[in-house]
């Protein structure tokens, strides 16, 4: 019996799991690669746990046993929670396949700290803030540029480094700025950059030139 005959009632459809059966299941995902890459990472934490237990049939308990190990390495609950995510996910297409029980079903990841909470800047504090920035050297236009991008459009920090020059367009006689954000492989959406705005940046650029 290979590793994707399904089973016979009662019984396991694998003896031991291996790099095929993996292999299968990331051909499944239809995911980005770089959440294929977590999906890798995760589940080689997942293996190397049956690997070093001599686990060949894996049961509910030992699904649990995987995340109390997690949990005695002292690793993040966000990670513990993705490592637990992405077993479960895989258990539940072995099932779905016909291949294997889903034994991970139930398994929750541990509760994730909330106490930490992010509280947006005052006008006062963003004032005070670029008030005291410098706009004398090349840095201190760029570090002005980009808190004015922040500030003003409330872009996050990984739309700010994606961004290029070319992304600065005029639309419908304003100047705009389209931007990749989190997750998107395009820039689809844009932000009005305002007459302030415009000209910080443009002090930066001028200054810069091509270096």
């Amino acid at each position: 019996m290979n590793a994707l005959t399904p089973a016979p009632t009662n019984a396991p459809a694998v003896k031991t799991f291996g790099v095929n059966l993996l292999s299968d299941f990331y051909a499944f995902l239809d995911v980005s690669p770089k959440t294929l890459s977590t999906y890798q990472r995760a589940m080689r934490q997942v293996f190397r746990y049956f690997t070093e237990n001599g686990i060949t049939q894996p049961a509910h308990q030992d699904i649990v046993d995987f995340k109390k190990s997690l949990e005695a390495r002292h690793l993040k609950a966000a990670t513990i929670a993705l490592y637990l995510a992405a077993c479960r996910r895989f258990f539940d297409w072995t099932e779905q396949a016909g291949i294997f029980p889903n034994v991970a079903r139930g398994i929750k990841a541990p509760r994730q700290e909330r106490g930490h909470k992010r509280d947006f800047l005052g006008a006062t504090q963003l004032k005070g803030i670029m008030s005291g920035m410098s706009r004398e050297t090349l840095q201190g236009k760029r570090d002005y540029a980009v808190f004015s991008l922040m500030a003003s459009c409330g872009l996050r920090t990984i739309e700010i480094s994606r961004a290029n020059i070319e992304d600065l367009r005029t639309l419908g006689g304003e100047m705009v700025l389209y931007v990749q954000g989190k997750g998107r492989k395009d820039r689809t959406e844009f932000v009005k950059i305002t007459a302030p705005l415009l000209e910080a940046i443009n002090d930066y650029l001028t200054l810069r030139g091509n270096a």
